[in-house]
């Protein structure tokens, strides 16, 4: 689609490059279930926080670069077409290294010892025959009815309000409150994704390393990093409302700063807690939470517009109110419902743990088996 987007654009017309942005937002829509249960599938509830932060890292990349790199390919003689051929370039080389090196699940995985196969099978979720995934249902009322689910989806809803906030109505913000030049506005409202960017990772490996060492429990890891999210958001959204104007622009490039540092803790909060609490329901749940995305972002622009109608400081503090007012709620949801745990409508049938319980003691066997090559090696 995005090749095809710069022929339709210029010959064409508003309804086919209407069309094809359509499909193209389509096609995105298969993404976030795709790579979520490819997660569930190949890395342990110890290591989610940190392989969700790795992959997520595209998103501030995208925004550091992206802009940047769009920008010059305007200035050049191919002019702003390139950019979609850039984009559409990319996503087939991208498919290219994929359908070589990829696979869905360890057990697919033709690149890996015996003693790793096992391994994941037994610590990740457990192999499903084709029939079992066709006769497999989705417990609906169960899962929509689920407290830890509910309270994923609310906390869902409110960082894709705070956050498309920040990435659509910041500049507007800027210009209107802080009074900043074009320039000095895209430093503002770029740079601290790179505090994002940086802190999320760090603190997804200190979660993941205090699980893996048995200091919190997957549940107590995920409220901690969510109300690092929600309450420290809402803090910040508080001082930015005491403390900044016209003259304090420095304060308020550390302020927005703190804030995106805390929205990187999400992904250890109730991100990771939506791939932990039902594994083999992750790409339904996960469709869903996009629904909800999408709720969130359409709300955005009504809450911004109902609290700001002429864009003065006091109708913007108001809406920095609301969104503190909200974050705290998000926090207080999570902390009452919120878990890490695999919740009772997911557990695994008797033949599954069977299964595993077999798959235990094959793995002990290829140990053996692996230290006995060694052996025969060192020895020869």
């Amino acid at each position: 689609m995005n090749s095809l987007i710069p022929f339709f654009s210029i010959h064409l017309g508003y309804y086919f490059t209407f069309g094809a942005r359509f499909m193209l937002g389509v096609s995105d829509a298969f993404t976030v279930p795709f790579y979520n249960s490819i997660i569930t599938n190949w890395f342990p509830v110890a290591e989610r926080s940190t392989a969700l932060a790795i992959y997520t890292t595209g998103n501030q990349l995208a925004i550091v670069f992206g802009n940047p790199i769009s920008a010059a390919f305007c200035q050049s003689r191919w002019g702003w077409p390139m950019v979609y051929y850039y984009a559409a370039a990319s996503a087939v080389g991208w498919c290219i290294v994929w359908l070589i090196f990829g696979s869905n699940s360890p057990h697919e995985c033709k690149k890996m010892t015996t003693v790793e196969r096992i391994y994941l099978n037994e610590n990740v979720v457990a192999k499903k025959t084709k029939e079992q995934r066709k006769s497999q249902k989705i417990p609906w009322v169960k899962m929509m009815t689920n407290h830890a689910f509910i309270a994923y989806l609310y906390c869902n809803f409110v960082i894709t309000v705070l956050i498309t906030f920040i990435m659509i109505y910041l500049p507007t913000y800027t210009k209107d409150v802080l009074l900043l030049s074009v320039l000095a506005n895209g430093a503002f409202t770029s740079l601290p994704s790179v505090f994002n960017f940086l802190f999320k990772v760090m603190w997804s490996l200190l979660v993941d390393k205090l699980k893996a060492n048995h200091i919190i429990t997957p549940t107590a890891s995920v409220k901690i990093s969510q109300s690092l999210t929600n309450f420290g958001g809402a803090l910040f959204f508080f001082l930015v409302v005491m403390f900044v104007d016209c003259t304090r622009p420095i304060l308020a490039f550390v302020l927005f700063c703190s804030i995106n540092v805390c929205f990187g803790a999400q992904i250890s909060g109730a991100y990771t807690s939506l791939l932990s609490i039902a594994p083999q329901f992750t790409a339904t749940m996960s469709s869903v939470g996009m629904c909800v995305n999408m709720i969130g972002k359409v709300v955005t622009p009504m809450i911004v517009g109902y609290f700001n109608t002429s864009g003065t400081v006091l109708e913007w503090n108001r809406v920095l109110l609301a969104f503190s007012c909200l974050s705290c709620s998000a926090a207080i949801v999570f902390l009452a419902l919120g878990s890490g745990e695999v919740q009772d409508f997911a557990h695994e049938p008797k033949e599954t743990i069977i299964e595993k319980e077999e798959d235990k003691e094959l793995i002990v066997t290829a140990r053996m088996n692996s230290l006995q090559a060694e052996s025969m090696t060192a020895l020869n």
